[in-house]
């Protein structure tokens, strides 16, 4: 189980960005109007392709939205990830930023 500060930061937050793993699990104590956008993969088959099972988790919980951003060549269980940082950003302007307006819809993608 987490520590005290751990869940506090995950109440506290607007917004959770991580990569996909066991961490990402403690947004389970954000708000449920906290915007989740997971890095991992939205693409492949099997072994290699994209799990669901945060979104799945996210959209139970109902929160407000919840976005999976495809890194390339990202690979789970590696030790550490590369993000292109550019197009991050155009995914979050692009598709994230305006469902932190209020009244945002419930949307995954």
């Amino acid at each position: 189980a987490p520590g005290a500060a751990t869940r506090d930061a995950f109440a506290a937050a607007r917004v959770v960005v991580g990569a996909h793993g066991g961490a990402l699990a403690n947004f389970a104590y954000a708000h449920n109007s906290t915007v989740v956008l997971e890095i991992g993969k939205t693409t492949g088959k099997g072994a290699r392709g994209p799990r669901w099972c945060f979104a799945c988790m996210a959209q139970a919980m109902r929160f407000p939205a919840y976005a999976v951003f495809d890194a390339a060549n990202f690979t789970y269980g590696a030790p550490e990830i590369a993000v292109d940082v550019d197009a991050l950003r155009r995914f979050w302007e692009g598709r994230v930023r305006r469902l932190l307006g209020a009244g945002a819809s419930r949307e995954y993608f």
